[in-house]
């Protein structure tokens, strides 16, 4: 994976090189929380969120959707909400806009595969970071 810059603050690019790459799902903690304008301008990814909201009727519940770079469709992911992806194509480039710069000491995660939702991956590829948080019923939710 390459992180591609930008001078734009609120700007992230990724560049995936491999088929079933699986990222997240990440969040930033308050007070640098934010939402996320997530859309692909190559390849094809199964986009992933799980809302965090302990007050919300859809609470641990999660929600896919694939992206790619030939319907042109735009994900809008609120605060609260963790999000992950998967790489369907060898070669993906993924775009977030967020309203919040990015925080090292905010920046968190829950386990990928604790969800109730199977992305239905043999063996996908991992980051060592993403293999190291909690599950979604472990993490105590600020939101």
């Amino acid at each position: 994976m390459k992180i591609i810059k930008t001078d734009f603050d609120g700007l992230l690019i990724l560049q995936i090189n491999v088929f079933n790459y699986e990222r997240g799902m990440h969040f930033q903690l308050p007070p640098f929380a934010c939402d996320k304008l997530v859309y692909v301008s190559k390849g094809k990814i199964c986009d992933k969120v799980v809302d965090l909201r302990k007050a919300s009727d859809t609470y641990k519940k999660c929600f896919t959707i694939e992206l790619d770079d030939e319907q042109g469709k735009l994900l809008y992911i609120p605060k609260g909400f963790a999000h992950g992806f998967t790489s369907l194509s060898d070669e993906c480039i993924v775009n977030y806009a967020q309203n919040a710069c990015y925080s090292m000491e905010h920046d968190c995660g829950v386990a990928s595969d604790s969800s109730e939702l199977d992305w239905n991956l043999n063996n996908p590829i991992r980051s060592g970071r993403d293999l190291n948080f909690e599950t979604v019923n472990e993490f105590k939710s600020p939101f």
